[in-house]
């Protein structure tokens, strides 16, 4: 095979399918006009012949057209030809002895009738009898994510990239997603307005590439971060260790040293994790497992040990100082966000699901994440985040152990002159320093004038991630006040000595909301947990303390 592929391109061909008017199922807005942009963007900037490229519109992209289209790639194409796929329309799902299965739904299709369909499982099969060495599906399609079956992403050099065969797939979403057909700003679904800039330089790497890979890190990131989204788009190498090249032409055309080895290597952003996304699915699947037998305790702890390390690990080598700009805040949050998030739903599983036999666990990995560099305040945000995950899902399991456990939570703070350690609480640690950047996230809300935009922001990142392993649905909101409102009650109480003339707990938007129609902490719903867990015990003068924190809420209602 290697004395056949060359390190280099015949012909480019596409299939390019958009659906908005449907015979038995809602019509759409935008699928029609996301396909026609893509074929645009492909004969523009890749230099696709039209004659290549077959466009199916509405009516024409009827399931015995898409099929035989897509059949006549296996004749029409040569090994060292490229294919990109593209289908924005709707998507369905079946259930399976194994895993659910996913289709697409042509404009002749219904839901009712899975003849009608056309598998995923299907295509990926027969993109195998495609002689095309490369073959990059693209679906903006609800539940496309099914597509993403097995595979492992692989870096390698450009031009190796180029002549070993690959099969990759973008999906819109992940598998229990439905995806939005509206929400860009431009004429285009979310995903394929970000697709459409990432092929029109945007994914560049440093190299100037556009790759398969580097497409799908950039709409991946951007769809998932929008905060107009509620999907995050998957993608995977289903076949092969090739790389999709989008821009050869422009790369090699370049002069270069005939007697010197030019071969570099390409630089994905954010591809050279640790973790690929498939080990990740893969490590909550097994966790899940092992909660099945209490027996288990140990390798659930030595996953939990290995993740910490590797946190630790990519934490440590961060260069921290001031941020500067609007545009710096964004990226160290969403850095943050990144190497935090496989812990946080590791965190989910073990308060619902694992019990009070793993608060110590619960309580290692927030003392392990504790930055140990305090010069940069942002650096505590991973961990606020973890203390929402854990109090909401200890409330919605009724834990109130592991509530207890890390309310009370302490830290070795300093070393005073008197050579002992000075604790703090870890909570009011982490608020304290968090408080700085408060103001801060408004970045993200561009157009909006919130009063706590890091309660905002918190709300919308957090609820798809806990709805994925709690299905607490409408539940949310009122899990997110009681949050909110516990830890601004517990901050007030720590903080509050006899003495005091006030009190004061950081609150969020939707505790302030909550105010509007009731101003006591005794009206509250979370009140019955704030005595269940016995906050009170180290107040002199309880009484004293709520009339006091009640002046306060009602300061902030007025």
């Amino acid at each position: 095979m290697a004395n056949i592929l060359k390190e280099s391109y015949d012909e480019h061909f596409a299939l390019i399918i958009g659906i908005n008017k449907y015979e038995n199922l809602p019509n759409l807005e935008y699928a029609v006009n996301d396909a026609i942009e893509v074929k645009n963007v492909l004969i523009k900037n890749f230099r696709y012949k039209e004659e290549n490229i077959r466009t199916l519109i509405d009516e024409q992209a009827t399931h015995d057209k898409i099929m035989d289209e897509y059949y006549n790639l296996i004749n029409d194409t040569a090994i060292n030809d490229s294919v990109l796929v593209f289908f924005a329309g709707h998507g369905s799902t079946y259930p399976s002895i194994d895993k659910d299965k996913g289709f697409l739904v042509p404009c002749d299709g219904t839901e009712i009738k899975m003849n009608t369909l056309i598998g995923w499982d299907a295509l990926i099969s027969a993109s195998e009898l495609i002689k095309a060495k490369h073959i990059f599906f693209i679906m903006d399609a609800c539940y496309s994510g099914l597509a993403l079956l097995r595979g492992t992403p692989s870096k390698r050099f450009l031009k190796d990239m180029v002549k070993r065969p690959a099969r990759q797939v973008l999906t819109a979403g992940k598998a229990d997603q439905t995806v939005k057909d509206s929400g860009a700003q431009t004429n285009n679904s979310i995903f394929t307005g970000y697709l459409l800039k990432a092929l029109n330089g945007e994914a560049k790497t440093e190299q100037g590439v556009i790759c398969a890979s580097s497409v799908m890190n950039y709409v991946y990131n951007k769809v998932a971060n929008d905060p107009n989204s509620r999907q995050t788009p998957g993608y995977w190498t289903v076949l092969g260790e090739g790389d999709f090249i989008f821009n050869y032409e422009e790369i090699f055309s370049r002069k270069s040293n005939c007697e010197k080895d030019d071969d570099f290597l390409v630089e994905i952003e954010n591809q050279t994790r640790e973790n690929s996304i498939f080990e990740e699915e893969k490590i909550i699947k097994d966790v899940k497992e092992l909660f099945a037998d209490s027996k288990n305790y140990i390798k659930i702890t030595e996953i939990v040990n290995n993740q910490l390390k590797l946190y630790i690990s990519k934490t440590s080598k961060y260069k921290y100082g001031y941020i500067n700009s609007d545009e710096e805040f964004v990226q160290t949050v969403n850095l943050y966000k990144k190497d935090i998030e496989i812990l946080l739903k590791i965190v989910i599983l073990l308060t619902y699901y694992g019990g009070e036999i793993y608060s110590n666990l619960i309580l290692k990995i927030m003392t392990r994440i504790k930055p140990r560099n305090n010069n940069q305040s942002l650096l505590y945000y991973p961990l606020y985040l973890m203390y929402y995950v854990v109090i909401i899902s200890a409330l919605e399991s009724k834990n109130s152990k592991i509530l207890k456990d890390i309310l009370e939570l302490e830290v070795i703070k300093t070393l005073d002159v008197n050579s002992y350690y000075r604790k703090k609480k870890l909570l009011v640690e982490t608020y304290d320093n968090i408080e700085n950047n408060i103001e801060s996230f408004a970045v993200f809300f561009p157009d909006k004038n919130y009063k706590y935009p890091l309660n905002e922001y918190i709300y919308k990142e957090l609820q798809p991630v806990i709805d994925d392993f709690l299905y607490i649905g409408d539940d949310y909101p009122e899990l997110f006040i009681s949050t909110e409102i516990l830890i601004s009650f517990y901050y007030a109480i720590k903080n509050y000595t006899k003495d005091a003339t006030s009190v004061w707990g950081p609150l969020g938007k939707y505790t302030y909301q909550m105010l509007y129609t009731s101003k006591k902490i005794e009206t509250f719903p979370i009140n019955k947990i704030i005595e269940k867990l016995d906050l009170y015990s180290n107040v002199s003068d309880k009484e004293e303390f709520i009339n006091k924190y009640n002046q306060f809420l009602s300061k902030h209602y007025f």
